[in-house]
């Protein structure tokens, strides 16, 4: 009798166990997903699409070589103060930025990391090299650079894959920077669906150019050739392969497009 008396308190209590740890697991998913978004800043907080400059000859579809040396100067300006763990730069013209303002700012070569994508930007993101260490989740800080964004696809995609790796996989990114040189706009409006938290130009040519284009044309073409079963060059894509494996050849290819930018307008 004693027994019985005992066993619905006892099984009272089992649930309440149970309540108050799916309830914990709760509360833990909720502050977890909380500071997670604290990584990534807010849609409001980023600055206004017009109150990004316009490129400084709105007739060409080109930087010359002072506005370039000054957006590249506001870019190393810009990581420095940010003090990253990481940085990381998006295809071709990514990726020169990336190791250049590294090296301006003196920051460790192999913190820099290449953003590879699939050709639809969604089925794939890869951060290479991933580290020192296999394996290695990315935590800390990071700061993401690309060179234009048209239509935002690229980085829109990629701000969804960090959240989710940061949310359920294993990645502890404190902060989580983008910042681009160049925003394409039509009568005022941004094409791109993206707003990055630092941008300094803004262009309304969609196909405006900068020092590196040649090479972010070949390589795209190279590797869609590729997948399609068509003729491509394997020069381009070793030399692309090189580019994101080999820091210091990615530098001395950023050091040469921009030196010959700079000194055409001279």
């Amino acid at each position: 009798m004693t027994v019985l008396f005992f066993l619905p308190a006892a099984l009272l209590f089992v649930v309440i166990l149970a309540v108050g740890q799916r309830n914990r697991d709760y509360l833990f998913e909720i502050a977890r997903s909380l500071q997670n978004q604290k990584a990534f800043a807010p849609e409001n907080a980023l600055s206004p699409r017009d109150a990004i400059r316009p490129t400084p000859d709105s007739n060409r579809e080109q930087l010359d070589g002072a506005a370039l040396h000054e957006v590249l100067e506001e870019l190393s300006a810009y990581v420095r103060l940010i003090k990253p763990d990481w940085i990381a730069g998006v295809h071709p013209g990514g990726r020169l930025l990336s190791v250049y303002v590294a090296d301006q700012i003196d920051f460790p070569k192999n913190r820099c990391l290449f953003v590879r994508t699939s050709p639809d930007r969604t089925d794939s993101i890869e951060f290479e090299p991933k580290s020192d260490i296999p394996n290695e989740p990315l935590q800390g800080k990071i700061v993401i650079i690309d060179d234009i964004s048209r239509t935002g696809d690229t980085l829109s995609s990629l701000k969804w894959f960090l959240m989710r790796k940061n949310y359920i996989e294993g990645y502890q990114l404190t902060e989580v920077y983008f910042a681009v040189l160049l925003v394409v706009s039509e009568e005022g409006a941004s094409r791109s669906r993206f707003r990055p938290d630092w941008v300094y130009f803004r262009t309304d040519k969609k196909f405006f150019r900068l020092p590196w284009s040649e090479l972010s044309i070949e390589t795209a073409a190279a590797y869609a050739h590729r997948r399609q079963g068509l003729s491509y060059s394997q020069a381009v894509i070793d030399r692309h392969e090189k580019i994101v494996s080999d820091p210091d050849y990615a530098l001395h290819l950023a050091k040469s497009y921009i030196s010959k930018a700079c000194a055409a307008a001279a």
